[in-house]
């Protein structure tokens, strides 16, 4: 869970960095970094804006596909057999 007011604590630069490709920050921190730069008054091309609904949408694709890995590990690991211990 990410806090935007932990965020909006941070200078511009450091939200930058939420932007950028390759970062290890939740999709929801890097939307929020995005919203926060725009209220500060940073105007991003089209381009940009679009580089970062993908790269949003990019991490999203890749949690829900780690949480259905998850899934299917522990579903792997069940038995059905009543003499299981």
């Amino acid at each position: 869970m990410v806090k935007k007011s932990v965020l909006e604590k941070l200078s511009s630069p450091e939200l930058d960095n939420y932007l950028k490709e390759g970062n290890r920050f939740i999709p929801e921190a890097v939307q929020m970094a995005f919203d926060i730069l725009q209220e500060r008054g940073r105007t991003f091309s089209e381009q940009e804006k679009a580089q970062i609904q993908q790269l949003i949408q990019d991490k999203k694709d890749q949690q829900e596909l780690k949480l259905q890995e998850e899934q299917e590990m522990w579903k792997d690991n069940v038995t059905e057999d009543p003499k299981a211990i």
